[in-house]
């Protein structure tokens, strides 16, 4: 009987010791979950970052190719106004002379 007793006792402390382990697993097993939670969100914010920039890169393309357009314009329309200013010199250089 005693025997009996004392397998008993030792399947009830494997046992515990098996449910301890697995408790410790679990554990293990929700840190890991946390831990990957957290390199998800922060991932999460750099794509979002990396989004916000990427607009902000677009937009910032957008108002640079109105300004080149405007500059062109603008050089064009100088360009007009020394050939025409070049003109007049050249004739009242000529009337001058004459």
């Amino acid at each position: 009987m005693d025997l009996r007793k004392i397998i008993e006792n030792n399947e009830k402390t494997l046992e515990l010791e098996n449910l301890e382990n697995l408790e410790n697993d679990v554990k293990d097993i929700q840190e890991i979950y946390k831990n990957i939670n957290e390199i998800i969100d922060t991932q999460g914010e750099k794509i979002d970052n990396i989004v916000d920039n990427m607009e902000k890169t677009n937009n910032n393309l957008d108002i640079t190719t109105d300004e080149i357009i405007k500059a062109e314009k603008y050089f064009q329309s100088y360009k007009k106004y020394a050939y025409i200013l070049t003109g007049l010199s050249i004739i009242g250089t000529i009337l001058i002379i004459i």
